[in-house]
């Protein structure tokens, strides 16, 4: 992990990272993270000399935790398409994240030799929370956007006192308990719903705006393992949904049994990020719908 300006924090550029996660002595995973020029996870199948471009925003999930660079959603996925793939998903993002890449320029940035793009966002109904920066991994470098007459993002320009403000806020969350115990906590409340709406409605916009696409929308929504809180934030997505312009599909329509086997699904049973098997189904079904042209490059 490095600071970064724009989403917070990033991985480090051009490097290879072993990670291992153990519960007691049984092993959950032990895999190597790969690092490309821009500090995003690379792709190894990627077609460098394509000028149809796979980009995908999202989270763990998508970044691909506990997998090697050769079992995430974005490989698999391009396994059948043979595109150029950009993988902007990191440990802890949400929307908020992908939406300060698009409109920093960052994303035009990177990806400024494409021509064609497919872009995704993959979702989990915590994103709710993360949006409206409860995220208690995330200092004040992390952008934050407030929901007025329009969407602003708040801490878009640092000045100097910004860092100072920053930097003493870091100092106090990590060596303070009292603080810690002082900060907001979550508890769902339908008034969180309309940033976490309008970031998707404006990611969306970008694109359509940026490179003439738009964006297609995944969710793990709701199943056997969830709590209330989560129930509650899947079913306000999926209902906003239903009455929205974006092409968006649920984890619980593609994986056979996930409604009520979660864990067949999941690294582990004390981890749910998804496993290889998971990755793999879902990139088959997007696939086929790329093939078949349900979605599309343009908007």
């Amino acid at each position: 992990f490095t600071a970064d300006p724009i989403t917070g924090y990033k991985a480090i550029s051009n490097t290879r990272a072993t990670s291992i996660k153990k519960n007691d002595k049984d092993l959950i995973y032990n895999v190597t993270y790969t690092t490309n020029n821009f500090g995003y996870r690379k792709t190894p199948n990627s077609n460098l000399d394509s000028t149809h471009c796979l980009i995908f925003f999202g989270v763990s999930f998508t970044i691909g935790e506990g997998l090697n660079d050769d079992q995430t959603l974005p490989y698999f996925l391009n396994q059948d398409l043979n595109l150029k793939v950009f993988n902007f998903g990191f440990h802890g993002y949400g929307n908020h994240q992908a939406l300060a890449l698009l409109k920093s320029g960052e994303v035009m940035r990177i990806t400024q030799d494409c021509k064609d793009y497919t872009v995704f966002y993959e979702s989990i109904p915590g994103h709710i929370r993360r949006a409206n920066g409860f995220s208690d991994w995330e200092d004040l470098n992390a952008p934050r956007f407030h929901l007025g007459n329009t969407l602003t993002w708040t801490n878009e320009h640092k000045t100097f006192w910004t860092k100072i403000h920053n930097k003493i806020f870091t100092i106090l969350k990590n060596k303070s308990y009292l603080f810690k115990i002082l900060l907001p906590r979550y508890t769902y409340n339908k008034q969180y719903n309309e940033l976490y709406f309008a970031i998707l409605q404006e990611i969306n916009s970008l694109l359509q705006v940026q490179f003439h696409t738009e964006l297609h929308f995944l969710l793990w929504d709701a199943n056997n393992l969830s709590d209330d809180t989560e129930i509650a934030e899947s079913q306000a997505i999926i209902e906003w949904l239903a009455h929205q312009d974006i092409n968006a599909f649920l984890v619980s329509e593609i994986l056979p049994q996930y409604m009520h086997n979660r864990l067949q699904y999941a690294l582990h049973t004390c981890d749910t990020h998804p496993n290889a098997l998971a990755n793999e189904l879902i990139a088959k079904f997007l696939a086929h719908k790329i093939q078949s042209r349900e979605i599309t490059t343009h908007a």
